[in-house]
């Protein structure tokens, strides 16, 4: 070839920076994207059909196996944090003192503010009484009556007072000032304001948050018989340290409060019994005071005495009973009994 050529053929050749980069353009027609979109699709398809369809439907019985039903409700949970107030209304086992608000005559109504405008530390506790719990409510008039007994040194208008300031009755809520009443009731003995004290130090409640200062106003109310700091007691024994010791300490608790009707204590002694923690293991007294808390609504004891049914522990097996709790404690709301029961309503299906 000669030179001349050479060179033609050469300046007709694209040079090295004139040469396009990267790949080739591909043309994508329909079939490409349509089999790309199937791509995508297939699997997702093929996970909600298993999700929807067969997830849990192979051997299922009435419940799922024991431990998955049980793993919440077999755990004794402590309390949960009181709410903003701490009502005794709601609390039937304790909480106000007295029982039954004083009634009074016109006449009698008139001697008694007589007496107390005259500085009678009871009389004005009465009143104060009249004006908090009676029919005819006034909660400014009941807050000044208490103060005034309770700057005389008068424990249970202390506390009142402590529950004025608490729950915002008659005076603006301080619970700074309600937790100081409550420390001058509690240094008198009155065992509803050393629960209520050690309240405000187990959760920082108008003082510094103070664990061993709640154990000591609790035990102080637990061992005056105070059902609610006897339970308390149960369950703060094991909070930190789980030892023969004290599982035996907090199935005392438990025992004391349970025997006086309180619900939560009687599940808790019914898992002692179930589990051998703090006593020998007895299915039979399990599933009985399981019993005993379940027909008082306690919806954890109902799903715990359904598995009993269900399993035959300390029972006789019988899938009907167990059926009828977890019944009655989803029309209690418990979100476990209603997934249960959601789950044998699609095996019958």
């Amino acid at each position: 070839m000669s030179q001349k050529k050479k060179t033609k053929e050469i300046e007709k050749s694209p040079s090295r920076h004139d040469r396009p980069r990267g790949r080739s353009k591909r043309k994508y027609d329909r079939s490409d994207t349509i089999i790309g979109f199937l791509t995508i699709l297939l699997p997702v398809l093929a996970f909600a059909a298993y999700y929807f369809f067969f997830r849990n439907r192979d051997g299922e019985s009435l419940t799922p196996t024991p431990a998955s039903v049980t793993r919440e409700a077999e755990i004794p949970k402590p309390a949960g944090t009181p709410t903003k107030n701490f009502d005794p209304a709601a609390d039937p086992f304790g909480g106000i003192p007295d029982g039954p608000p004083p009634v009074f005559t016109g006449e009698e109504l008139a001697a008694c503010r007589d007496s107390a405008e005259a500085g009678d530390a009871e009389a004005c506790y009465r009143l104060g009484r009249y004006f908090y719990d009676g029919p005819d409510k006034h909660f400014e008039e009941a807050a000044k009556y208490f103060l005034r007994a309770a700057e005389q040194g008068h424990a249970k208008a202390q506390y009142r007072t402590g529950l004025c300031y608490d729950l915002q009755k008659g005076v603006l809520e301080d619970r700074a000032e309600a937790a100081n009443w409550y420390q001058m009731a509690a240094d008198q003995g009155l065992v509803q304001a050393e629960y209520r004290l050690a309240e405000c130090y187990d959760y920082g409640y108008g003082v510094p948050k103070d664990s061993a200062t709640a154990d000591r106003w609790f035990l102080a109310a637990a061992e005056q018989g105070y059902v609610k700091a006897q339970y308390k007691m149960g369950m703060r024994t094991t909070a930190n340290i789980r030892s023969p010791e004290t599982l035996g300490e907090a199935f005392t608790w438990f025992r004391k409060a349970a025997e006086r009707g309180y619900p939560d204590a009687q599940f808790c002694l019914g898992r002692c019994y179930s589990s051998g923690e703090g006593v020998k293991a007895d299915p039979a007294k399990a599933a009985e005071w399981y019993r005993l808390a379940a027909e008082q609504e306690h919806t954890a004891s109902q799903i715990a005495l359904a598995e009993c049914y269900l399993r035959g522990d300390g029972v006789p097996r019988d899938p009907d009973e167990a059926l009828r709790w977890y019944r009655r404690a989803a029309k209690n709301g418990d979100p476990n009994a209603k997934r249960i029961l959601r789950r044998h309503q699609e095996q019958r299906d």
